[in-house]
């Protein structure tokens, strides 16, 4: 949808797709990373759909190209390293080339925008949300071992320095619990069993992600020194 010069995607947020969004949107934000604004646009008519929004800063309307992920990585490796401990934070099995934008113009900071995190956390299966939580609870969740599903994430195969990773596990080990309860609590479209689960899992990973990430650091092809996490 357009008003004027700003342009927004929009999706209806059935299953958890608004949880998984919402959720994951504010938890990329406290840690600092980049994320399109968002929000949920209630039609305000009974039976009508709830949808996610986010802005689109594509205004020329055409399909972005995929993002270079070595060059991202070689020119932005510790906020690299910080979308890799994220996504492993919220169990994002599909992180790939089309749900990053990266922008290197000459004579500019190269940004790197993440987006797309619907596949994420309760994952995509109705009513499948609690068992994946259960299933993945202590797992890293990045598809690096070809069992977890999705998309192998596409940065981790430029991570060199697991050090990088150590700054992004500290930011998640200062999430709120309260903060952390009152953000899951406020999304639509959980039960309240969903809801303490989500809460649990995340409460659980945040605490533990240097863990998590330690443990399996052999999954990462291109990291030679595995005790500087």
């Amino acid at each position: 949808m357009r008003q004027g010069s700003v342009s927004a995607y929009a999706k209806p947020a059935s299953g958890y797709i608004a949880a998984n969004e919402m959720v994951c949107g504010e938890i990329a934000r406290f840690l600092g990373l980049r994320v399109p604004s968002f929000g949920l646009a209630h039609p305000g008519v009974t039976g009508q759909p709830i949808f996610f929004c986010s802005l689109d800063f594509n205004f020329s309307g055409q399909q972005l190209p995929p993002a270079n992920a070595a060059a991202l990585a070689a020119a932005l490796p510790a906020y690299s390293a910080g979308v890799i401990a994220f996504d492993c934070l919220v169990a994002n099995t599909d992180r790939h080339p089309g749900n990053i934008a990266f922008d290197a113009r000459p004579g500019q900071e190269p940004t790197l925008v993440i987006y797309d995190h619907s596949h994420a956390l309760l994952g995509s299966a109705p009513g499948g949300g609690s068992q994946r939580l259960r299933t993945l609870r202590d797992r890293l969740a990045l598809n690096l071992d070809g069992q977890t599903g999705g998309n192998r994430h596409c940065l981790a195969d430029h991570l060199h320095d697991a050090a990088l990773l150590g700054d992004w596990c500290e930011r998640a080990a200062t999430i709120p619990p309260w903060w952390l309860s009152n953000l899951v609590k406020s999304v639509p479209g959980l039960t309240a069993i969903e809801t303490n689960e989500t809460i649990e899992f995340l409460s659980h990973r945040s605490r533990n992600l240097r863990v998590i990430l330690r443990t399996n650091l052999h999954q990462f092809k291109s990291i030679q020194q595995t005790t500087l996490l």
